[in-house]
Parts: structure tokens; C-alpha cells; sequence
């Protein structure tokens, strides 16, 4: 332990000089200590309670930057200062110091801990490819017997809602290739089921007065008309989706349907849904 012996009994305030320095001393400046706020804190252990310009006069340090450095080492809680005219300074517990100075390193590294923590993540994420998600291909063109059976089974197991954006390749398509299609979807879904149809304005021109069996329907149907659809797809209750399948070289024909049961692949086509729907206009 330090001890601290009178250097002289004549000045109003005593000069103090250890009998030795404290090992942890040497440790300061790795601790977070810059040159002169260690000198700063030596020289007020040694000193006792004093002045700012005392304490500059005997750690050589410039008395231009004395008070930044009691400012520094009051905010890190390794000074305090006693009231009275001039202002007096008086160093904490060294073994409190370098307690706090510990603590303020730890802090640090725990701060770059989680940082290199989150930077290892992402670069695993750039090595690790997302998971495949699980599909079923319906191969189904217009008009054949499994697009009928898909509609509707599609239609009638749903519980809440059917979201449905028709667009290509029935834009493209004749009406009767899909007629069968469309009637089978509003026929044999449940009265409880909410209904919202977003159709595309090449189409909704092409069903002319098949519009009338969306009202005729007993299910709650609500129909709207865009610009802006490129494909074709249905969201059912949130958690199932499908999507229509161009066919490769011809417009006016469909490759399949693609059956998705992913709840991340419903809430992005939700989304889309959602944002097409919002801008789309009612049709009466």
C-alpha cells in the first residue's frame, strides 16, 4: 500500500511524496490514460487536494491544457473537486481508478465483441445459400381436366380469403380457353370466404358480362381493375400460394401452376397484392 509523508509543513497546503509508486502505475497508459492525464493524476496523488495551476507546475504539464485534462479525468470519475476559490482537485483512490479504468475497457471490448460478432454473421450469411423452398409443378394448359380440378379444390377448402391477380397469360388467352376456370372458382367457394379479385383491364374487357356471376356468388366478392399486373397468382388465407406458369412460346397459353405452402413466400405476394390492390380501381 502507498504511503504518503509530509514533504513540508510551512505552505498553506502540504506537499506529498510517496514512499513508492504502485505497481498498477506502469499500467496506466494501457488502461486508456493518455501521457499527460497520467502525469496529471501522479502528480495529484502526490500533492493531495490542489490547485489546477499547482498541479500543472508540477507535472509539467501546460497549465493551456491543465483543465481539459481535469475535465477528462473528472468525467471518467477519477477526480473530484472540492469547492473554494481557486477551484481544488483531488485524485480518487488509485485501486478505485484502475477499477474504473478496467471497467471502461471491458465496456470496450465488449462493444468491439459484438461488432466483430455481427460482421462474422453477415460474412457467413454471404457463404450460406437460403434454404430451397418446397413446390409442386401442376402441369395444366387451358381448358385440360387438371386446371379444373386445381380451381376447384383451390376454391372450396379455403376458410377466410381468396386474393386473386389474374393477369398474363390470360390477357392473351381466348375466353373460352379459360371461362370454365373462372366459374369454377366463384361457384364453389364457401358464402364466408372474402373474395378480392384484381384483374387486368385487357381481361376484365374480355369477361364483359361474366362479371355479373362475381355478384351473383353468395361469397363477400370484390373486383378491381389494373395496369400494372405481369403474372398471374392467388393467395389463399394467407399461407398458400399459386402461380400461373407462362408457357415458353406461345402467350395466349399457360405451362402449369406452381403449388407453394411457405408462409414467407404468402407474406411477399401479400405484399405485392396489397400495394397492386391500393392503387387499382373498383369496378362496380
Amino acid at each position: 500500500m502507498m504511503q504518503l509523508v509530509p514533504r513540508g509543513s510551512d505552505s498553506k497546503l502540504k506537499d506529498y511524496v510517496p514512499l513508492h509508486s504502485p505497481p498498477c502505475m506502469n499500467a496506466l497508459p494501457e488502461l486508456g490514460l493518455s501521457s499527460y492525464e497520467e502525469q496529471t493524476y501522479r502528480t495529484l496523488l502526490q500533492t493531495g487536494k490542489a490547485t489546477a495551476r499547482t498541479v500543472a507546475a508540477r507535472s509539467e504539464v501546460p497549465l493551456g491544457r491543465i483543465y481539459d485534462v481535469f475535465n477528462g479525468l473528472q468525467n471518467r470519475g477519477l477526480v473530484e473537486t472540492r469547492p473554494g476559490e481557486p477551484k481544488h482537485y483531488v485524485a480518487v483512490d488509485p485501486t478505485q481508478a484502475v477499477d474504473l479504468l478496467l471497467e471502461e475497457r471491458l465496456d470496450e471490448l465488449d462493444t468491439k465483441a459484438d461488432r466483430y460478432r455481427k460482421l462474422a454473421a453477415q460474412a457467413r450469411s454471404t457463404f450460406t445459400p437460403s434454404p430451397p423452398i418446397d413446390a409442386n409443378l401442376w402441369l395444366a394448359d387451358f381448358g385440360v381436366d387438371d386446371s379444373t380440378t386445381l380451381i376447384s379444390e383451390q376454391s372450396s377448402v379455403v376458410t377466410e380469403q381468396i386474393r386473386a391477380a389474374i393477369g398474363p397469360p390470360y390477357t392473351q388467352a381466348p375466353l373460352s380457353e379459360y371461362i370454365e376456370e373462372y366459374e369454377l372458382l366463384l361457384e364453389n367457394v364457401p358464402h364466408s370466404v372474402t373474395v378480392e379479385l384484381l384483374l387486368e383491364r385487357a381481361l376484365l374487357e374480355s369477361l364483359g358480362g361474366q362479371l355479373e356471376l362475381a355478384k351473383r356468388t353468395d361469397a363477400d366478392v370484390t373486383v378491381r381493375r389494373t395496369d400494372r399486373l405481369k403474372m398471374t397468382f392467388a393467395v389463399l388465407d394467407g399461407t398458400e400460394t399459386y402461380i400461373d406458369i407462362p408457357y415458353p412460346s406461345a402467350e395466349d397459353r399457360r405451362f402449369g401452376f406452381i403449388e407453394v405452402r411457405n408462409p414467407t413466400v404468402a407474406a411477399e405476394l401479400d405484399d405485392v397484392f396489397d400495394e397492386l390492390w391500393t392503387d387499382a380501381t373498383p369496378v362496380e
